[in-house]
């Protein structure tokens, strides 16, 4: 997203106020054995990063085997999902997470009571199944799954936990519309056309949350809308007009919202979370007995 320049630098915190108040700065010292991420994505309570080498790293809550970590232990640092080669894209959710390959596989793992697999059953799984097809987007909600495949058309599977109580569940992949200019999908389901025009499709799902975030071509970071993540306290309605600063660093390269929290990418491939920590979805290796929330993007701990 390209925003325009806003004209409220003056009203931000300064980088040293916002260290004095709890950003976390990136470590001093470099690790030799840091593998940067490519990708970082931020689900309903848990998230999923792409290392530079196209593995796999999720962390969180893990409710119902969710995003492929083997139990539904809370996660408080990165751990390697698999056996999955060649990520290129992932998109975890609150009880299941789908990636995508290099040579435009799709995977889904976790929760399939309503057919969100897409593998044309309803039994979870704790290992990753195929979709059958060829696949550029994917985008998960509650109870379903929505994806482009290489074609542009657009397919979705399972039943979203707000449908309408006469819309059935899809155990398979079932093509929304005739169609075939789609180029990109989300979990609100909406998406993108090869115009660049936005479009939504089927029963329209909330966001996640009422929080927005992206970084501006300068490569700051600024979010705005609810204060869940912004940080308790705020006294302030932050619109798109007044969007606050989340770092005084002009370094980031993509941002990603969940549901009461988000993850940030630094252009040296670090990534950062903050908000709710409840479930350990900050990755920081601290869990939520030792802290509950974070204001301040906090670094993820190297995996």
């Amino acid at each position: 997203m390209r925003l325009p320049f806003l004209l409220v630098i003056a009203l931000a915190p300064s980088g040293c106020a916002m260290r004095q108040r709890g950003f976390s700065p990136e470590p001093a010292r470099a690790d030799a054995a840091f593998t940067p991420f490519t990708a970082v994505a931020a689900g309903a309570d848990g998230s999923c990063a792409i290392r530079q080498d196209a593995t796999l790293w999720c962390w969180g809550h893990n409710a119902r085997k969710g995003l492929g970590l083997g139990d539904e232990t809370r996660i408080v640092r990165p751990l390697q999902v698999g056996p999955l080669a060649g990520v290129t894209a992932v998109a975890p959710g609150s009880d299941h997470t789908c990636a995508l390959s290099a040579d435009h596989s799709l995977y889904c793992i976790g929760r399939n009571t309503k057919g969100q697999l897409g593998n044309g059953l309803a039994l979870s799984s704790d290992l990753f199944v195929g979709v059958p097809g060829k696949w550029r987007s994917v985008a998960v909600a509650e109870g379903a799954t929505c994806g482009v495949k290489d074609d542009g058309s657009l397919w979705c599977w399972g039943q979203p936990d707000k449908a309408e109580k006469s819309q059935k569940a899809a155990l398979a992949p079932a093509r929304v519309g005739d169609a075939s200019d789609w180029t990109a999908v989300d979990s609100t389901f909406a998406g993108r056309k090869t115009d660049g025009s936005a479009a939504t499709f089927g029963t329209a799902v909330r966001p996640k949350t009422d929080l927005h975030c992206a970084v501006r071509p300068d490569h700051t970071l600024w979010c705005w809308g609810q204060d869940l993540i912004v940080g308790p306290n705020t006294e302030a309605a932050y619109t798109e007009a007044n969007a606050f600063q989340m770092s005084p660093d002009a370094d980031w390269a993509s941002v990603s919202v969940g549901a009461e929290h988000a993850c940030a990418l630094r252009r040296n491939g670090r990534a950062y979370c903050w908000g709710a920590n409840s479930y350990g979805q900050l990755g920081t290796g601290r869990g939520p007995e030792s802290v509950t929330f974070e204001r301040w993007p906090a670094p993820v701990a190297m995996p």
